[in-house]
């Protein structure tokens, strides 16, 4: 059996990281936007048809690869990691829902500082923050 595709979008403004955070399960904990690779799909277009999905928002592009873990979360999955940002404003706050699969799954949207001591992502999605950090300087 093929192990899944995943990518992870880490967008950034400033000095401020976008995170979701699911409005009906709030035991998942913060995450980034991210999702399932199509069969045969590129990561870095793959992770722009993600992150457009689930944030509502289609000014994406993406600036690095932060890199690529094999590993087993539950499901035995390569995950792609993006940095990615925004070419258009979007707002402070915001809510979307990802219509892919029947019922909506509702995301709450948010900017929060680097710097923040609350910024704890769900693992495997912590797994590239410290390299966020590094390659901004913001370490």
């Amino acid at each position: 059996m093929d192990c899944a595709r995943k990518a992870f979008a880490y967008i950034t403004r400033a000095h401020d990281l976008l995170v979701l955070a699911h409005l009906d399960h709030p035991d998942v904990g913060l995450q980034v936007p991210s999702g399932t690779l199509h069969d045969g799909e590129d990561p870095a277009v793959g992770v722009v048809r993600e992150a457009r999905e689930e944030t509502g928002f289609s000014g994406l592009s993406v600036v690095r690869a932060l890199g690529s873990i094999q590993g087993h979360w539950g499901i035995d999955a390569e995950i792609h990691a993006f940095h990615m940002v925004f070419s258009e404003p979007v707002p402070e706050r915001w809510e979307h829902g990802e219509f892919s699969y029947g019922e909506p799954i509702r995301f709450g949207f948010s900017w929060m500082a680097m710097d923040d001591p609350n910024l704890v992502l769900s693992a495997p999605q912590e797994s590239f923050l410290a390299e966020l950090k590094r390659v901004l300087g913001w370490v």
